[in-house]
This record gives structure tokens, sequence and C-alpha cells, in this order.
């Protein structure tokens, strides 16, 4: 498969095959889309997931994801809709992105007629900037009959911005047409499917779609005529492969081969898109003679419209037309012996020459005809009109011809034929087409057609611009639709009524006192006058004055002032209560005064979407004074602790604190007289104001919160241990003369013990305990408290013996457990004064021993907290007593079992891996045997088995020398043997075989003839390896 990338936008073509259709033949038309049809076509449509899993559970074309293109340009990227020379395509998905996914399949029998599947895309992709698998795209596959992909048939576009053709706009990537063909020549007569999938990125958010033509034809090599007057011919390909190689070198879809012999053979390689190779190959023809020129065949003059070319002589009938000696002027499609040129007014000429069936062309012969006079298209003048109008239309001729009117360009039947040089139209409702020619009054030749549509114009459409005022006013309506200075306005439906001078698009009505309908024409630019349309003059009466509160401030603050209301009308803010103007219009409904420091009045009306105007409603703002700014006395207090400030002088009682001037820095909570600050360090600078009753705050008054220095916690010497119990002394580190205070937790108010003395020694303790202490600097101020801690380290508890048993002349294991490698302390004595150095883990190898003793061992924790003497006794067992079994030699053909002599209640383990007293003896060699008590004692002992037996030989009774592979030759067996001599002698007693070798065998030949059937006999003579010597005799049976 081969993968394209493009920037960021995948063309994708990708999916599995949900069915297959019944085999069946389908013709290359509806493998195509030039009927405008989906042929035999099927589609799905689905889904593609977050991991670029494509789904199409629904079966069914679309209309919209399935579409049939006609020829136009794509609106994205302004490519043809359809390629050159075809009239239809499909466009695959659209560009509308929501992980969406279609496709298209078709299943066929291959037949020979389409063995070359050829498809041309466009394909359109929005630039997501995703990961590969995330892109939109489209996929090419075929299927074989069972659903197998077919190797080498796949085809993706990956996005990636570097694939040859593509071109950006924007944030689209889009390909022109290309063209692709598939060698399907493998196929023939099997079924396949053919499947396009397109999808939408996996996030949803981007589109990808693709324009679609399919067809078919031979997989076949064509080749130009071989012509007498041409030294080569052209090889053409079948297009839409990504590589040609010739078998002459050349590459290329089409090649020119000079000279070529008649008769060989081209040969192309053809390389697809996808990677695939095919081949295909061309026989060179004959070279043609030369080809006999046409024989013009006499034609009458005729009118311009009738004009008739003839030509004779060509032998398969075929020739071509041109309109110059230059090949490059043939007329398309002319390749019959009659052609009929175009309209003429004068004489012309035309050239044939005759093709032979190689497509060779003879020299061209020049044709000519006369043509009679024939009249010119005659001459019109446009004019246009009004919707639901009529059209005069004027020939502008002087002649006397007679004037022929149709609806076709060419063909069909004239509906008025007269000398009448007008022709008026029907009613119209659009712009309409229509063709006239003039037919001479003297020959009867009709001229070429002139078209002449007639322009049907629209009449204005009048759109009400304004049409509201107030009741008693005079209101100002206002339309569009025509030209200045062209509108005519009315009283009413009458045109009598018409109101004079009233011709523009507003017209400024009466006083009115109800509603009023007046009525008005527009005119266009062209004079097109539009329908008498009703303009309805609304009037509204003023809207109640605004709903608005007073508002309450203090002194210096800014008001906002809010209007009850829920409509949509203007707001006026006035300084007066009638007349003046208006400081504020809008729709807003709060309005903010500046600072105020006296009681002031506002005025507020509403204007309503008509303009009216309500009576205005009286805003009062009470500004209330400021209390006196209170009176403070400070506070002094320890570094650390809270201080207390108070205030004095507001007559509701109530205050507020700040931490700064800024009145964002109000302290929560604070309103009462007295204020403790939080724990503070340093002299800090707090503000208090009072609160009047009605909520007004007085000036800031600055009070000062005194910081006296507090000393720091004492340091206390490292924590003092003991272990199991004792009394323990608490050191303090100071060089100063302050005072200490002891206390028993970090909370109690109370010291157990006070002084300037530096130590503490506590009671006897048995546990961990905390003590708590302080000092007191020269202004009374008392340190935070340090944690001293007497520590009471536990004993740890006495060694466990594990393992403490072993074997004589050994040494043995010990083994204990309760503590970690390391804190172990191994003793000879109870007293400790034997110990045994470097020994501190849990497992202790003694010295060799032979009878059973003690040793002692304790635990000493990483505080150096020493447990209790654990006594560990040794006891030291017996060893089992060696076998008595000896040396021995045996015969194996004999012996069964080595049994060895006591030992009944050891184990026992063989090398041989059984675990009896005795073992099956199969060859000689060393036995070794390990004996094993109850205590996992152990002893090794090992018996040497020497084989000795008499030799053993075995004579066959008979063979059969037949050459069938079964017991062919006659041979003798033997055991235990260290010589041997095998004889074979007739019945008259001649020796006829001889062998020293027990391998070898004798082929039942004599003198190198088969022997005849009968009875030999055989004598062995041998010495065995034990040196005692044998000899056997037998008869045996030669059968054929």
């Amino acid at each position: 498969m081969r993968k394209y990338t493009i920037a960021c936008l995948i063309l994708i073509i990708s999916g599995l095959l949900t069915s297959y259709a019944q085999a069946q033949i389908v013709s290359c038309t509806d493998i195509s889309f030039e009927s405008g049809t989906f042929g035999a076509w099927t589609g799905q449509t689905g889904s593609i997931d977050g991991s670029g899993v494509i789904t199409l559970p629904t079966p069914g074309l679309v209309n919209g994801r399935h579409t049939i293109m006609t020829p136009g340009v794509d609106p994205l990227v302004g490519i043809p809709t359809v390629p050159a020379g075809a009239t239809h395509s499909v466009r695959l998905g659209n560009d509308a992105s929501s992980k969406k996914a279609e496709s298209m399949e078709i299943t066929f029998t291959v037949t020979a007629a389409q063995s070359t599947f050829q498809y041309q895309y466009a394909v359109v992709l929005e630039d997501p900037n995703h990961q590969p698998h995330q892109q939109p795209g489209l996929e090419f596959n075929m299927f074989d009959a069972l659903g197998q992909p077919i190797p080498c048939s796949s085809v993706k576009f990956v996005s990636g911005g570097n694939i040859p053709g593509f071109q950006s706009k924007g944030r689209i990537r889009y390909k022109d047409w290309t063209t692709v063909a598939v060698d399907l020549m493998p196929y023939i007569g099997q079924k396949i499917t053919i499947k396009f999938t397109t999808n939408d990125c996996t996030l949803g958010g981007h589109f990808g779609y693709c324009y679609l033509t399919t067809g078919c034809s031979l997989q076949s090599v064509s080749v130009s005529g071989y012509c007498f007057n041409i030294n080569g011919v052209t090889l053409s390909a079948p297009i839409g492969y990504d590589e040609y190689n010739w078998s002459d070198g050349q590459t290329g879809q089409s090649v020119f081969v000079t000279n070529p012999t008649p008769g060989d053979t081209y040969t192309v390689t053809l390389k697809s898109v996808s990677g695939c190779q095919t081949q295909a190959s061309v026989v060179i023809p004959p070279k043609s003679p030369k080809v006999p020129e046409p024989i013009p065949v006499p034609v009458a003059p005729a009118c311009g419209a009738n004009l008739q070319l003839e030509a004779s002589g060509s032998a398969n009938g075929r020739y071509k037309w041109f309109t110059s000696t230059n090949s490059a002027d043939s007329i398309r499609g002319e390749v019959t012996n009659i052609y009929n040129p175009p309209f003429a007014t004068n004489s012309v000429t035309y050239y044939v020459a005759a093709v032979d069936d190689y497509g060779c062309e003879s020299d061209k012969v020049a044709m000519s005809t006369v043509v009679l006079s024939t009249p010119l298209p005659p001459k019109m003048t446009v004019t246009d009109v009004c919707v639901q109008g009529t059209i005069t239309f004027t020939v502008d001729e002087t002649n006397a011809n007679t004037y022929h009117w149709y609806k076709d360009s060419i063909g069909g039947t004239a509906f008025q034929a007269s000398t009448d040089k007008t022709f008026t139209t029907g009613i119209l409702s659009k712009d309409t087409t229509f063709y006239v020619s003039q037919v001479s009054a003297v020959n009867g030749c009709e001229s070429a057609r002139t078209k002449i549509t007639g322009q049907v114009h629209p009449l204005p459409v009048i759109k009400v611009i304004d049409n509201k005022g107030c009741i008693g006013e005079q209101i100002l309506l206002k339309v569009s639709g025509g030209v200045q200075g062209k509108y005519n306005w009315y009283t009413s439906k009458n045109p009598a009524d018409i109101i004079a001078g009233a011709n523009d698009s507003t017209y400024l009505t009466p006083p009115l006192a109800t509603n009023t309908t007046f009525y008005v024409t527009a005119e266009s630019t062209i004079g097109c006058t539009s329908a008498l349309d009703s303009v309805v003059a609304q009037v509204e009466a003023p809207p109640a004055a605004p709903k608005v509160p007073g508002v309450s401030i203090c002194s210096g603050e800014n008001a906002t002032v809010t209007i009850n209301e829920t409509n949509t009308n203007t707001f006026n803010w006035y300084n007066v209560a009638t007349g003046g103007t208006a400081f504020q219009s809008s729709g807003a409904k709060t309005f903010t005064s500046g600072a105020l420091t006296a009681n002031t009045k506002y005025y507020v009306s509403q204007t309503s979407a008509a303009g009216c105007e309500s009576s205005r409603t009286e805003v009062l703002i009470t500004v209330n004074p400021l209390p006196p700014a209170p009176t403070v006395t400070p506070g002094k207090g320890c570094a650390g602790n809270s201080i207390l400030l108070q205030a004095s002088g507001s007559t509701s009682g109530i205050y507020r604190w700040y931490t700064s001037t800024n009145t964002v820095d109000s302290i929560s909570g604070a309103d009462s007289a007295t204020f403790n600050t939080p724990p503070i360090y340093q002299n800090t600078t707090y503000y208090v104001a009072a609160v009047s009753n009605n909520g007004c705050v007085s000036p800031m008054t600055a009070v000062i919160a005194d910081v006296k220095p507090t000393p720091g916690a004492p340091i206390v010497s490292s924590n003092q241990e003991v272990c199991g119990s004792g009394k323990i002394t608490l050191t303090i580190n100071e060089n100063n003369t302050y005072e200490y205070r002891w206390y028993t937790d970090s909370t109690s108010t109370v010291p157990f013990k006070a002084g300037t003395e530096k130590t503490y020694t506590t009671d006897l303790l048995t546990s961990t305990t905390n003590f708590y202490v302080s000092q007191v600097g020269v202004n009374g101020c008392e340190s935070p408290r340090t944690l001293a801690q007497a520590i009471v380290n536990p004993l740890p508890n006495a060694p466990q013996i594990i393992a403490n048993e072993g074997c004589t002349g050994n040494s043995v294991i010990l083994q204990i457990s309760g503590a970690a490698n390391g804190q172990y302390r191994w003793y000879n004595d109870s007293l400790k004064t034997s110990p045994i150095n470097g020994v501190t883990d849990s497992l202790y190898q003694t010295p060799v021993l032979i009878t059973s003793t003690q040793y002692y061992v304790n635990i000493v924790d990483a505080k150096g907290c020493e447990s209790p003497l654990t006594k560990v006794p040794v006891t030291v067992h017996e060893l089992p007593a060696p076998i008595a079994k000896q040396d021995t030699t045996v015969c194996l053909e004999d012996i069964g079992n080595l049994e060895l002599d006591g030992g009944e209640n050891y184990g026992h383990t063989w090398n041989t891996g059984e675990t009896s007293r005795y073992i099956t003896i199969a060859k000689e060699g060393l036995y070794t045997v390990t004996t094993q008590t109850v205590h996992g004692c152990e002893r090794t002992d090992s018996i040497k088995v020497t084989t000795l037996c008499d030799p053993i030989v075995y004579i066959p009774e008979a063979f059969s020398p037949n050459g069938d592979g079964n017991n062919d030759f006659f041979k003798v067996f033997g055991r235990y043997l260290e010589h041997i001599d095998i004889m074979i002698y007739n019945r008259w007693g001649t020796l006829i075989f001889h062998s020293n070798r027990l391998d070898s065998a004798w082929n039942g030949t004599v003198k190198g003839q088969i022997a005849n059937a009968g009875v030999f006999r055989c004598k062995v003579v041998y010495r065995g390896i034990n040196g005692k010597n044998k000899e056997k005799q037998a008869m045996i049976h030669l059968v054929k």
C-alpha cells in the first residue's frame, strides 16, 4: 500500500465491506455516472470514533452525502466539479463536519472488456492540524469474492503537505482532477467489490470530501498506423498509471517508436499508485502503402444553410475532413464521405483525405461548393419591459424578405412567418429569448437566426421604514424601494386623491389623533411602477411618567438612582421640572450622580419607540451629614500577642475598624468600641471611624498598637535518655539572666517551677515524659514554650531460640530471633565475662563439637538498652554407623538388586536417585549411598560393582534375500564377546561364507549368484570377555 502525507488533512480511503451482491455482469455504463445516476453503485452512511475506527451501519444512498454533480465549480476552492470530457460526477461527503463517514461500493464479475478499472478523483480537505489517525480522509479498496482485500489495491492519502499536486487555500488543502488506473486482468471471470470511503475528522470539527468519476475499458496498448509517409508509430498505454516503463527503455503513457520492424512486440510495465505492477503488449502492424486520394463528387450550388460536400473512393468508407491543409485543423467527428459545413454566405473550401484500416491518411483533396446569395441574420432593435407587460420586437431591415420567428436557436418550426417586421409577445413574467431569420424573396435562402432576448424587469417592492408617531402630532412616514423623486403619495386608493408635491420616500402627515392609512407608489430606475401599497400611520399615547424611588446617601458620596420599569423606552434626565435639555438620554435604567454634599433633586421622563415622551418624575436625593471622627486609646502588648485597642465618641455605639486608610480594608466583624488585634510582632497602625444611625461613616482616626519585644523560645540541650527507668536532668542553653518557667503541658497557665536556674532534674521516670519551658524578658513578655522530652527507652525482650541441634564432629548453626542483625551479643558464660567477639547476628556457627554444650545471648537495641540473657543449649547427635557392603563383581544377567547390610532405621539416598536399602543394578560402576539419622546426621559410603558374564550367541533360523527390504540378510547376534568366527556351509559341506566380524551379514549369494532355496549349516566359534571359548551350530533356511 502506498501512503502519502499532506500537512494536516487526510484523504483517507478506508473501510470494510459490509455485504456482497450476488455475482453479476455489470456493464461499463452502470459502472460510470455518465447517465446522471448511480448505476449499480450502492451506498452506506455512518460515523468515525475518536480512535479513527469507521462504522457504516446504515445502507442507502443519501443525497447531500452521495450527490450526483453536473459541471460547475467547487464553491470553496474553485476546481471543476466534473472533469473535462465528462458530463457527471459523484461528490462523496460534504463540507459539514460532525464525525460522519460515507462509502460507495459496487460488486460485479469482471469481463475481458473490463480488464482496466479507471477512476478520476479531486479532493477538498480542511486542515485541522491533528494526528494522522484523527484527520478527515478518503480510501480506495478492492475485495475478492470472499471479502478479503485484494493485494496491492488499497490507496490512502494521509495529510502532511508533501504530496505532489496538492495546493492550499486558507485552511483547505485540495488536489485537482487526477486519473488512476487499476489492472483487473487477473480477476477476469471472478466477482470483485470496489469501495470508496470518506470520513470527517475524529474530533468532529473538520471536513473532507472528494469528487469521483469511474469507468472501465479493455487493458490494451493502442498503436497508430505504420503509414507510408511516417518513420514510426505511436504506442499508447491505458491512462491512469503512476509509472510506464517500455521494453525499449522509454517512459510515459504514450511513446513514439522510430522505424520499428513490423511483427515486433513491444511491452510496457504499468505501475499503479498503490505500487502494483502489470504488463501489456502490442505487435507492430505492417507498414501501410500509400492511401489513394478520395474523389470529389460534384454538388449543385446551395443556400448557405444547406451546404453539403461529398467524396468517394475510400476502400473502407472512412474519411477525415479538414478546414485547411494543416493536419491539425481536422474537423472532429466527421469521418464519413459526406460533410455538411456550417452556415455560410460565400463559397467555401474544405479538404478531405481517405483513411485506411490502420488510420493512415491519403493526401488531402480540396472540396469547394458554390453558395447561393444568402441574406445575413436580420438586425434587430432591442427593447425591454416591466413584468406582466408585452414587448414588440422590430426588425431593422428595409428589404421585402420574409421573417421567420422561432423559440429555438436551430431546428424547430417558425411560429410566425411573414413580411411584417414586428412581433409582439404575450404577457411576460421573466426574461424570454426568441430567434428570428430572414428568407430571401429572390431565391428562398434562409439566413442564420438572430438571438434577441426580451428583458423583463421586476416591479419595485415598497418597504415601510418608519410609520409611528404621537397622538396630536405630525408623523413622518418613510418607505424605500424606488427612486427619490419618483414616489406618489395618496390619501386613498383612488388615484385622484394624490397628494400634491409628495414625491419622495418620506411624507410628513398633518397632526393625527387616530391611526390613519395612506397609500404610495414607487418607480424604479427603468420606469417600472409598483402597485399601490398602503402605509398605516400609527399614533400612540405618551407613556406614563416613570416610577423612580428617591435615595439616601452620606455627604460626599455619589448617588445611584434606579428606574423601576421593565420596558425598552429611552429615559431622559433633567435638572429642571419643565423645559430645558436632558443631560442624559439612554435606555439605561440607572443614573449615578457626582459627589453630593446637600439634598438634590433630578427629573426623569421616558420616551417610547414612537418618540412619545412622558411627563417627568421628581427624584429627591437626601444627603446625610457625616459623624465626627472618634477619639482613641492606644494599646500596648508583647510581640506575638493580641493587643486591645479602644475608641469612643460614636453616638450610635457603632464603629468600623480598618487596616489602612483605604475603606476597602475594613476588618470584618470589628464594629464595637474595642478591637483585639491578631497576634502581631511589631508596632502597627490601625484606623477606626464612627458610624451614625443612618449608616454614614466619619473620617478615620489612627490608633497605634505598641508592640514590646518578646524573647524567643529558650534553647534546651538535646533530650536526655535512660533505659528502663531513671532520673533525667534537662538543661537550658541560654546566657541571659531571665526567669525560666517550667510547665507540664503547652497550654497550662501556672508553671510547676519558676526561677533563673537553668537545669531541672525529674523524679524517677518509667516512661517518656514531655515538659515545656519558657523565658520571661525584662519587659515581662513571656516567650513561646520549648518542648523538652525526658525519654525513657524500654528494654528489649530476651531473644528466642529457633535452632540449636547438630551432629557430632561438626560445627552447629545456632539461630535466634527478636531483633535485627547487628544487635545481638553472644557469650560463653552467663556472667558475660567471656564474650564471643565479632558475632552480632542471629546466626552463630560454633566450633566443631563432640558433645552437647551451651551458649548465652542477649539483645542491645539502637538506644544501647540490653535485654536479659537467653541460655542456648546445644544438643549434639551421633552419626549413622558405616555400611558393611564391600565392592563386588557380578554378571548383570544374573543379579537384580544391590542390597545394604544393616541400617534398617536410617534414611538412604543413592546417586541413582533411589531411596530404599536396595537398588536395581543395570550396569557396572561406582554406586554411592548417603545414610541419614532421624536427627539429620549423615554419612556417605560407596560400593564398586564390576560386571563379568559368559559370552552369548544367537543364530537366526531363516532369511529371504528377495530384495523386498524385509529379512534380506542373514546375521549372527551376540554379547560379551571378545572374538568370533562365523562359517556357513552348503549341504555338501562346502564353506560358502566366512567372517570374523559380528556386524557382518550374508546376503545369500554364492560366487555372486543368489543361492537356491534350501537348508544351510552355520557354525560359530567364539571367545568371551571372561576368557571362555565356546562353539555353536545351527541349521538355517534360505527362503525365496
